[in-house]
């Protein structure tokens, strides 16, 4: 239970880590109000990233794949509909920001993406060592009735 509850509060402090970080980005693109707002998109959701990460932390008898896909799903969604509106509207700051420095941009997509594909890997690996589990516990289960 200790191990469980540790690896818990990991994953819950580094994605604190990751969340403070990519803040940071988010407020440095916006260059106190003279930048871009785009990429505080994805921090209207960012709740729901919290939660994915405690239905990956938790032990494998709880494991809950599809809670954790639609939650991501949402945030995702969101996402995008905030930056396709934030497009439409011009982007004009954006753009702006780019021409002056591409470093700004690109570390917050950056920074952002290599987050996700972590918190994704994690998944996977969690939800192959869930099925592999299942599937043991099914092969007992049918060598009682054989």
């Amino acid at each position: 239970m200790r191990g469980k509850l540790m690896k818990l509060i990991l994953n819950l402090l580094l994605t604190l880590v990751y969340s403070l970080i990519y803040i940071y980005f988010s407020i440095d693109a916006a260059g106190a109000g003279h930048g871009t707002f785009v990429f505080f998109a994805p921090l209207i959701t960012w709740i729901l990233v919290f939660v994915a990460v405690i239905l990956v932390s938790l032990d494998q008898k709880r494991f809950m794949p599809l809670p954790f896909i639609v939650l991501m799903a949402v945030h995702y969604i969101v996402t995008i509909v905030y930056v396709v509106g934030y497009f439409k509207e011009g982007a004009n700051e954006l753009f702006e920001l780019w021409s002056q420095s591409k470093s700004f941009v690109l570390s917050a997509i950056v920074w952002y993406l290599g987050g996700q594909i972590l918190l994704w890997i994690n998944f996977a690996i969690r939800y192959s060592s869930w099925r592999r589990r299942d599937e043991l516990r099914d092969d007992e289960i049918a060598k009682l009735f054989s």
